[in-house]
């Protein structure tokens, strides 16, 4: 008796470590990306709808808790547009409704990124909420410093 109360402890313990580890991470993202030369496999990702009056949009949240990492990544697109959201998005400012352009920033500890120079491209792919986002050698600078750091590779899966 003493032995199955044990098991039924020990089985009761590890479903509840593993149900935790579980809900944090997406077993089905697979992730390339690289920030300043360091891999990034973030364990949280959500896509929201970022839509307004004048045109479409979506707004992307990779997450690593753990380390106090995320990229957030905005990406704006014409209302008429046929394609979007697939499409590669330039960072920078754009022009309200007329062009496919990004947004974003990326944090890790107490410093803040600005994702400031080339593209993001996004594919949605098939099934709800999956994507796929390249990051193109994206220029990341740091508000207070100036500081750039480069965000490279692809993000791919259930968002």
């Amino acid at each position: 008796m003493k032995k199955i109360v044990l098991f039924m402890a020990f089985v009761i313990v590890a479903l509840s470590c593993s149900s935790d580890d579980a809900s944090s991470a997406n077993s089905s993202l697979t992730s390339t990306l690289v920030i300043d030369g360091v891999q990034f496999v973030p364990t949280s990702v959500s896509v929201f709808n970022g839509d307004n009056e004048e045109e479409g949009g979506l707004v992307f949240n990779l997450t690593k808790p753990s380390t106090t990492q995320s990229i957030v990544v905005r990406i704006q697109y014409p209302l008429n547009s046929t394609i979007a959201p697939n499409g590669v998005y330039d960072f920078g400012i754009g022009e309200t409704g007329t062009m496919l352009f990004a947004q974003g920033g990326y944090t890790v500890n107490d410093e803040i990124f600005s994702l400031a120079g080339y593209t993001v491209k996004v594919t949605k792919l098939e099934g709800d909420d999956q994507y796929k986002l390249e990051f193109q050698n994206v220029q990341a600078v740091e508000i207070n410093t100036g500081e750039v750091i480069i965000i490279s590779g692809t993000c791919e899966g259930s968002f």
